[in-house]
């Protein structure tokens, strides 16, 4: 029975002719790459600057396509390579070029360095090769510096706690050499997209406006069409009906926001190109603090199901709010209201790291952006739990009290 009840309020929600329609809209844009307008901008700027013929968007998205393409072939034929066969060829380039190839500071131009087929093959020159063979380089000793950075702060840290006779902190700073002390994945390819995709909460808008015009009225539409009242007065109505539309709403919002997700992945891919996703998040300089050695794709993953779950959250607090509303136009404007503060508790960036992360679903720049993350509720994985069962809690509270103030109202 209550199964039956919460496909009719799916069925029921998704009924209106415009919703499908603004669905298909919002999810295109949410494939669109907007920020590919800013960068459009200041190139044409540039172009004009240096007297140099401006071209138009379509073209400059294609140029943008075509680079990327050929930065992820060359970079495959790098990372397909085995250890033997990468110290083979860095060997032959350094017999080739001289043995500080890699490690001068400045490369000299040599015969024969631009020309194909190169060491590695008809698609690589050697040039090619050798300054992504010193940027990875570069890279991999950054990513270890700030490392060995954070492990000798928590040890000075440390040993003041050890002299304060704080326990606490003592135990703090040996979980955070613990965690910084993990040897990072080394960098072997580019990485492309991943960052633009990651941090740009355009799908997250999208769904939530989405959820907003599904769920703000779940309520309140019943009694502008005028059957609330025997819905309520059936056998089990006030429980099940209830229920039902509020799992209806999470289904719905839950669904959205991973639509919305999956439209945004698959934009970035189409018009950028995604490439690294098996590189270690460190690589992502919003990430380089992350205190667990995820990969990039493992991070992703992570934020989708933070995304899942605001959508299931916030469509069933809109539910909750709908019922105490008196009707929809009230309703949705209180909808609106709500909306626009949880979107500003979530993504905006917060002064305090542990407000923030990925598990808040905010923008992580702030929560990585220093080792003092890892203190108390610091932990992405706990701040995750703590977070949803606070958020939990939240929506069966008011859940409950929308559904006490609705059938009090039919009294």
């Amino acid at each position: 029975m209550t199964g039956k009840l919460v496909l009719y309020e799916l069925k029921k929600s998704l009924k209106d002719r415009f919703v499908p329609v603004i669905m298909m809209v919002l999810l295109m844009i949410s494939a669109i790459p907007f920020w590919l307008l800013g960068e459009y901008a200041d190139a044409m700027r540039q172009y004009k600057m240096a007297g140099v013929q401006t071209i138009s968007l379509p073209a400059y998205v294609k140029n943008v396509r075509d680079a990327g393409k050929e930065r992820m072939e060359k970079s495959r034929v790098f990372t397909r390579m085995t250890a033997l066969e990468r110290e083979t060829f860095e060997n032959s380039l350094r017999e080739k070029y001289g043995e500080d190839v890699f490690t001068a500071e400045f490369l000299p131009p040599q015969e024969g360095m631009a020309d194909l087929p190169g060491v590695l093959g008809e698609k690589v020159s050697d040039l090619e090769a050798i300054f992504m063979v010193r940027d990875l380089m570069r890279e991999n000793k950054e990513i270890q510096a700030d490392m060995e950075n954070v492990i000798r702060s928590a040890k000075a840290l440390g040993r003041d706690a050890v002299r304060s006779e704080d326990d606490y902190a003592v135990r703090r700073n040996l979980k955070i050499i613990e965690l910084y002390s993990v040897k990072r994945k080394e960098a072997r390819g580019i990485v492309l997209g991943w960052d633009q995709f990651l941090f740009s909460g355009q799908s997250a808008v999208c769904a939530f406006l989405l959820i907003l015009l599904v769920s703000a009225g779940s309520f309140a539409r019943e009694k502008d069409e005028g059957v609330r009242d025997f819905l309520m007065t059936a056998r089990n109505g006030k429980g099940r009906t209830a229920f039902a539309k509020y799992a209806a709403c999470g289904i719905t919002g839950g669904a959205v926001a991973f639509l919305c997700w999956l439209a945004s992945l698959a934009g970035t891919g189409l018009t950028v190109g995604l490439c690294g996703h098996e590189e270690s998040v460190c690589r992502l300089a919003e990430l380089r603090f992350c205190p667990w050695p995820l990969t990039i794709g493992e991070y992703a993953l992570i934020m989708l199901l933070c995304q899942v779950l605001a959508g299931v959250f916030v469509a069933i607090l809109l539910a909750a709010l709908s019922a105490v509303m008196p009707g929809g136009a009230v309703s949705y404007a209180a909808g609106v209201l709500l909306l626009g503060v949880f979107l500003r508790l979530l993504y905006a960036l917060p002064r305090r790291e542990y407000l923030a992360g990925p598990a808040s679903l905010a923008d992580p720049r702030r929560f990585f952006a220093s080792y003092y993350t890892a203190d108390a509720f610091g932990y992405p994985m706990q701040w995750l739990l703590l977070q949803t069962l606070l958020m939990t809690a939240a929506c069966v509270a008011f859940a409950l009290l929308g559904s006490c103030a609705y059938v009090r109202r039919l009294r």
